[in-house]
């Protein structure tokens, strides 16, 4: 079954010591929860379609035992749309052999669009160990993400009603923690992960 969302979120980029400040923060907070371990696979066209079109496609594997495909579109002050299916480990083996989708939100959207499954290519692959924190009325999330030759760390506030009320709950985190990225436009992880790759062609 498809699950259908608006996201409103609001992100920074830490350093490797903001980033160990703030986990160990909320993990002091929160001893008892556990870190999750991500696998990332982006696919998009040779000519990039998606990306021109901001959108984004990718296969999640969590703990190496949930699957989920999504689609997501870049929004605006309004938030992105975001469409996933959870997928079997049977389903993933043939969407990554044969391209093969199972019915679901995802199969419906692509079918919109002027490319046949087939022409869709792994462009790379993004790993991440991520920690979420569920606050009143909104998510905190810490992402520390390996991708082709890179290490990065980032912050992510996830609100339930506006970009505002994200983008809220983000400065309330860089005054807390002085973060130094105040102010500077914040790239996605897909698009960060995507480029990278294709300079190291």
């Amino acid at each position: 079954m498809s699950n259908i969302v608006k996201e409103y979120e609001s992100r920074i980029m830490l350093t490797e010591s903001e980033y160990f400040e703030v986990v160990s923060h909320f993990m002091r907070l929160h001893h008892n929860k556990q870190l999750l371990k991500n696998t990332n696979i982006y696919f998009d066209t040779e000519d990039l379609y998606l990306r021109k079109n901001h959108i984004t496609f990718r296969l999640r594997i969590i703990n190496d035992v949930k699957c989920e495909l999504t689609i997501k579109i870049r929004g605006n002050q309004k938030g992105d749309m975001e469409i996933n299916d959870n997928l079997t480990g049977k389903e993933v083996e043939l969407f990554l052999k044969e391209r093969k989708l199972p019915d679901g939100g995802v199969k419906n959207f692509l079918l919109t669009l002027p490319y046949t499954f087939d022409v869709y290519k792994e462009i790379t692959t993004l790993n991440n160990v991520r920690l979420e924190i569920e606050e009143e009325d909104h998510l905190v999330v810490i992402d520390k993400n390996t991708y082709s030759d890179v290490l990065d760390y980032n912050l992510e506030i996830e609100a339930k009603d506006s970009v505002e009320s994200a983008r809220k709950w983000l400065n309330h985190y860089i005054e807390q923690f002085s973060l130094s990225n105040r102010g500077q436009i914040y790239v996605g992880k897909s698009h960060r992960a995507i480029m990278r790759a294709i300079k190291k062609r």
